[in-house]
């Protein structure tokens, strides 16, 4: 494990440009036995949390007991095995902050240790940070890092006994209730992106205001105070899956639900809708990685029964169409993280490209 974390040290950032697509086939990796509701990719370390209870190597063989999160190498698939952070619920996001690994979800606990669907781990082991604490009432859906902040959003209504209506702000340092920071959200949210120097932050979900005033689906707050900003988003055409803000700040990317199916872009400053890729089913992922922007999907897209990705120009729009995996059930892609030589993909399948994938598939290029 720690020769694989060494990696992380210096790690080199998404490129400003891209050479050729992913493969369509990912690595003969371990996999999970369950879903996989989220990745994320730190050097070389990918991790997945979802529902499941073991992780299984290529041939099907179980290998390991793993409840709900886990970390593999990311050039050979296989399971870490030092590290280990066993949740009794559902994990449905992960972030690191160069320091800490932050889980969100369902759970109430981690490796038995008490901790209300949002807490900071150990990168190597998953040890629950004693010193960290910011239990919520309810689910926690989306985790982003702003400033010295960790901006959670789902179905809560309080953190820490602090009221806070679905979106919230909590230290970095230890997990206290931001309490300047106070936007009230009437239905939940299911997307949370910020600004890196936490000026902004962008929520996406169900709901129709913020802070009472018309926001549906979309809006951008203060991250100091979560009093409404700039832009007003238009042309917004169903709920909001997913939230990311790509590399410079100027640009939004969202995976939109309902009657909308579209990986949308909109500008920051005017809050317009630059360009939409739409499929057949709700678009539950988005992730923008140099001049790239994935978006992950359930039912099918352009006629294809089995695409449940796709890799757009992020300025254009234009479709790289060399890049296409084949997914083998319907609900497809739960959340895609990566860099720019390694993207990891977690879904509802069992077989990506043709080879045994279940939860989670990583793939891999060079250059």
């Amino acid at each position: 494990m720690l020769a694989v974390v060494g990696l992380w040290v210096g790690a080199a950032p998404a490129s400003a440009g891209t050479a050729a697509p992913f493969p369509n086939v990912p690595v003969a990796a371990d996999r999970v036995n369950g879903i996989g509701n989220a990745s994320l990719v730190v050097g070389n370390v990918v991790y997945v949390g979802g529902t499941f209870t073991s992780v299984r190597n290529p041939a099907g063989t179980t290998v390991a007991s793993r409840a709900n999160l886990a970390a593999f190498d990311a050039t050979t698939g296989r399971l870490l095995g030092g590290f280990r952070a066993d949740t009794n619920g559902k994990v449905t996001d992960l972030v690191f902050d160069g320091t800490n690994l932050y889980a969100a979800g369902a759970f109430t606990t981690v490796n038995g240790v008490v901790r209300g669907r949002v807490a900071a781990l150990n990168p190597l082991t998953g040890a629950v940070r004693t010193n960290w604490v910011g239990n919520t009432t309810g689910q926690v859906n989306a985790l982003a890092l702003g400033g010295s902040n960790l901006y959670i959003g789902g179905s809560f209504g309080s953190v820490s006994g602090v009221a806070r209506s679905r979106i919230a702000a909590l230290r970095r340092s230890d997990g206290g209730v931001v309490t300047a920071f106070a936007a009230t959200v009437n239905s939940t949210v299911f997307g949370v992106g910020a600004q890196p120097d936490g000026s902004k932050v962008y929520l996406g979900g169900t709901f129709t205001t913020v802070n009472g005033s018309s926001r549906p689906y979309l809006a951008a707050v203060s991250g100091a105070t979560g009093g409404l900003s700039t832009p007003v988003f238009s042309g917004v055409s169903g709920l909001i899956l997913d939230v990311d803000v790509p590399p410079g700040g100027t640009r939004l990317a969202v995976a939109t639900g309902g009657s909308g199916n579209q990986a949308a872009v909109f500008s920051l400053s005017s809050g317009s809708k630059l360009w939409r890729q739409r499929c057949d089913g709700d678009v539950q992922a988005v992730k923008a990685v140099g001049t790239e922007l994935y978006s992950g999907f359930h039912e099918g897209c352009d006629g294809s029964t089995l695409t449940r990705m796709t890799d757009n120009l992020l300025e254009s729009g234009a479709r790289v169409t060399a890049f296409q995996p084949s997914f083998d059930r319907f609900w497809g892609v739960w959340d895609i993280e990566a860099t720019s030589t390694v993207l990891a993909v977690a879904g509802d399948f069992t077989r990506v490209g043709g080879v045994p994938a279940q939860g989670i598939a990583i793939f891999r290029r060079s250059g």
